[in-house]
């Protein structure tokens, strides 16, 4: 992106990785909390250098995987929903 002098990125993440949630899978949780920073502070970085960039970062939501399997006996309170 430097060399070139602009960029994109893309990042899927999660709101898990925000402060807003606590307890449980906080492996996954501190994965997709260093992604969120990661966002931030390359575009401030990317920022000091005038080298423009657009940024998305998004949630695809609920996704059925192993992870989630255990949540999925709980129920919905574990989402709040």
């Amino acid at each position: 992106m430097a060399k070139d002098g602009t960029g994109k990125l893309v990042y899927i993440t999660s709101s898990l990785g925000t402060p807003d949630h606590d307890g449980e899978v906080i492996g996954y949780r501190m994965a997709k909390a260093a992604a969120n920073q990661q966002v931030r502070t390359l575009a401030l970085d990317l920022k000091r250098d005038n080298i423009p960039i657009t940024t998305l970062a998004f949630e695809p939501g609920f996704i059925k995987t192993r992870l989630t399997d255990y949540h999925a006996v709980r129920g919905r309170d574990f989402f709040g929903v």
